[in-house]
């Protein structure tokens, strides 16, 4: 491949103030801070949601230590000869409910998240549209239309999804790292 002679990658990242993803990442932080005030409006459902990724994750995290319990169980009853069959049975139990419990928090997380998120798409097209109505005739014949199609369509769908799915992600990972963790170190 043959470059022109102004392209050079070496001096684009030696003008760079921090390293190259550094810098992306300070650039990412800083766009979604522009978003605290839409998340401050739906301050409730965001609490609301975050509380029942917490229920959720809690749930899931005791299924695994009742699973270890029930093995013990089992265990202790094979070494003795005598299988308590209903205490294996009520953990079985016990493992489909919170499974069934988490997975109802589960669905109330989505519900309150990714709904809270679409309001926010609606406030930032409303706040796009009452923006650009507000511009110049010579704004609009100087910037392509194109432009402000991807911006009115494209930019404010991957602002949603990172108002909602972004948000879930990273706190339900966070939140479930930190608790598998403390279970493992602590129980």
């Amino acid at each position: 491949m043959n470059f022109s002679p102004d392209f050079c990658i070496i001096e684009y990242h030696d003008r760079l103030p921090f390293p190259f993803p550094l810098q992306i990442a300070l650039n990412s932080v800083k766009s979604l801070l522009r978003l605290l005030p839409y998340l401050r409006k739906y301050r409730k459902t965001v609490i609301w949601g975050l509380g029942t990724v917490v229920a959720s994750n809690l749930f899931t995290v005791l299924q695994p230590m009742l699973v270890g319990d029930a093995i013990d169980r089992l265990k202790e009853g094979l070494e003795t000869g005598g299988i308590d069959s209903r205490a294996i049975f009520l953990y079985a139990g016990a493992i489909v409910g919170l499974t069934l419990v988490a997975g109802f928090f589960t669905f109330l997380t989505r519900q309150t998240i990714i709904v809270m998120s679409r309001h926010i798409e609606f406030d930032l097209r409303n706040d796009f549209l009452s923006r650009i109505q507000k511009l110049s005739l010579s704004f609009f014949q100087n910037t392509p239309t194109g432009d402000l199609m991807a911006h009115a369509t494209n930019d404010i769908d991957a602002i949603e999804l990172a108002a909602g799915e972004a948000l879930l992600a990273s706190f339900d990972g966070s939140l479930t790292l930190v608790m598998v963790l403390s279970i493992m170190l602590l129980g």
